[in-house]
């Protein structure tokens, strides 16, 4: 059982303190909000195994962008250094 507990301080008839207490059962609320993280995480593994190359293709792109910053950073070898 989970439970949640408010508190509020309140001033009531003649300046008198006092205080409210709020004792929620949240054991329903976590057990759906478990469940439904669970979903998800199904749907995306059922996902990528309905769709194995968008993984694939991503680091394709993504290795060809680290390619060019790289080329682009680099100056270009002169024919002396090639030999």
């Amino acid at each position: 059982m989970h439970l949640a507990v408010t508190s509020a301080r309140l001033e009531l008839a003649h300046g008198q303190p006092g205080t409210v207490l709020v004792v929620e059962d949240t054991t329903e609320l976590l057990r759906a909000q478990r469940q439904l993280a669970w979903k998800e995480v199904a749907q995306r593994v059922a996902h990528e195994i309905k769709n194995p190359l968008t993984r694939l293709r991503f680091r394709r792109s993504a290795s060809a962008a680290i390619l060019t910053a790289v080329s682009l950073t680099r100056p270009p070898l002169s024919a002396s250094a090639v030999k």
